[in-house]
């Protein structure tokens, strides 16, 4: 079922109801501007006060403004329009304004239109009982600026337009340019014969014809095309009395080609004008031209209806979806839980039934476990010195003078970095356990696994050259670091101490032929032995 739409067409002497039935437009009734008609309507509108109706306005107390006005940034541009508005109309609150487009030359300003209705209470008289009644007021229409709609979709290629209707408010002539309205004048008829109509409209074009030229909205070059739209008798006399020429060019539009353009089927009982106009209002969600916002302000209520109930829908659907997926997470949870409880059950008999097969002993499974793993320890991390003593040997059958008299040989984690390699001594500490090295190597931590060996002796013969001994111990240090089994091999002290600490102190009464002693000690890293190299 289609909602109820009702439109009133408000002109100088009265109001007209018109409501939608089916897809047609339907007159109701008339109404005079006295306060027994107001009650009449106020009664009407008791019933289906949520219907939208749309109010327009076709009077003589319409007054237009065309000109120009700077141009602002767009965070101000409104509010200033808005003050514009008011100050070229202070007398009403039924202002419409539009800025169409920005000036192409000199200080490219903002060409603006705007209009008002400068009789108020003629509109708010009838307005105010529709407010009391909490009706969905869509919006306050101007006839003239939605001829414009007919206007587009009839021809969108002259320039210079003036269009010709004749309704129940009297003779109306709207003048377009490029089909933006710039003036609309209103002209009452005395007589409604279709020969007096006729006359009437050719005489009153004549008129609008030279207006438009003195207040040059059309320049005196251009050809005015004339679009008329009246009944068909009224066609039939206009279109013996007017001739086009090259100033006007005149266009007879009958109720069906403006039918055809709008799209509209069964135009058949269309009367007037009023008809299309009405059809273009509550068919096409036009913007409101002229009602306040406290006017509109049940129709906006009501409009936002549909989307709140449809976003509670979705809401309820939504939460009703989420819920059923929780409670099958929990079902799916529970049945989880069951099953880990079942298979718990199922290796706790099995640990039992393996524990009880095991033979007795007073140890617990965790200290036989622990012992263990740390004899897998102690087998990864056991080696042997021989290959280091077999590497030093064959260096000192070369170096007779050097005679060994202490080896100490042990597993460390150093921190080998490139200057190690050269020689440097850089001290980074112990390792932190010995028995937790299994691999020669940590990636992680920067550490490597090697074998140290510490060897201290003594140059023999040695006759007090200190500087001979240093060089025979840097000889077999440089040695040592050539082989390849060998990372790194470093002096720990030699036969003479040189360090700037060091003090050298003597005796004079030393015997020549007291023994002196040339004792160093050296410091080398083989490689670990692999485990595999081992077995």
């Amino acid at each position: 079922m289609k909602k109820l739409k009702r439109v009133l067409y408000l002109t100088c002497d009265s109001l007209t109801l018109y409501e939608w039935d089916a897809g047609e437009l339907l007159k109701q009734s008339d109404f005079e501007h006295s306060e027994t008609d107001r009650n009449r309507l106020f009664d009407i509108f008791s019933d289906h006060a949520d219907a939208t109706t749309y109010i327009i306005v076709d009077v003589i107390e319409e007054e237009y403004y065309n000109g120009n006005l700077p141009h602002v940034n767009f965070r101000d541009r409104k509010s200033f329009f808005q003050r514009q508005k008011e100050k070229q109309f202070r007398d009403t609150i039924y202002r419409f304004g539009e800025i169409r487009g920005r000036e192409s030359s000199g200080k490219k300003e903002d060409i603006v239109f705007i209009s008002a209705l400068t009789e108020p209470n003629l509109v708010s008289s009838w307005v105010d009982i529709l407010v009391s009644k909490q009706v969905s007021i869509g919006g306050i229409y101007s006839l003239p600026i939605l001829s414009s709609k007919l206007i587009n979709a009839v021809t969108t290629k002259q320039d210079y337009v003036l269009y010709v209707t004749f309704q129940k408010s009297g003779l109306r002539l709207s003048f377009f340019h490029k089909s933006n309205l710039k003036i609309s004048r209103l002209t009452s008829t005395l007589s409604e014969s279709d020969e007096d109509i006729a006359q009437l409209a050719n005489s009153e074009i004549e008129k609008t014809l030279q207006y438009l030229k003195r207040i040059r909205l059309l320049p005196s070059t251009a050809t005015l095309d004339v679009f008329v739209t009246f009944e068909h008798s009224i066609l039939e006399i206009f279109s013996n009395i007017v001739k086009t020429d090259e100033v006007l060019n005149y266009h007879l539009l009958s109720k069906s080609q403006i039918a055809d353009a709008l799209k509209i089927k069964d135009v058949a009982e269309t009367k007037d004008i009023i008809q299309f106009i009405t059809y273009l209002v509550s068919n096409n969600n036009i913007p409101n031209h002229y009602a306040t916002k406290e006017q509109t302000r049940f129709y906006e209520m009501r409009r936002l209806i549909f989307p709140l109930k449809a976003a509670s829908v979705l809401i309820v659907a939504f939460a009703l979806s989420w819920s059923i997926h929780t409670y099958i997470d929990s079902m799916i949870l529970e049945q989880d839980s069951e099953i880990a409880q079942i298979n718990m059950k199922i290796y706790q008999y099995e640990f039992k039934k393996l524990k009880a097969a095991l033979p007795p002993t007073t140890h617990s499974a965790n200290d036989i476990q622990s012992g263990l793993d740390t004899l897998d320890k102690i087998q990864l991390s056991t080696t042997s010195p021989k290959s280091a003593l077999i590497q030093i040997s064959k260096v000192l059958d070369s170096l007779t003078d050097l005679n060994i008299n202490k080896i100490e040989w042990k597993i460390e984690d150093r921190y080998l970095t490139p200057a190690d390699d050269v020689g440097e001594i850089i001290d980074h500490g112990e390792p932190a356990d010995e028995t937790e090295i299994v691999d020669s190597s940590n990636e992680t931590t920067g550490q490597e696994t090697v074998e140290v060996t510490k060897i201290g002796g003594t140059i023999n013969p040695f006759d007090g050259n200190f500087r001979k001994a240093t060089i025979q111990v840097n000889e077999f240090v440089e040695t040592l670091r050539s082989l390849p089994d060998i990372r790194d091999a470093t002096v720990i002290t030699l036969p003479l101490n040189a360090h700037s600490k060091a003090s050298m102190v003597g005796d004079i009464r030393t015997k020549p032929n007291e023994k002196l002693i040339a004792a160093f000690e050296i410091e080398a890293l083989f490689e670990q032995e692999s485990n595999s190299a081992k077995n």
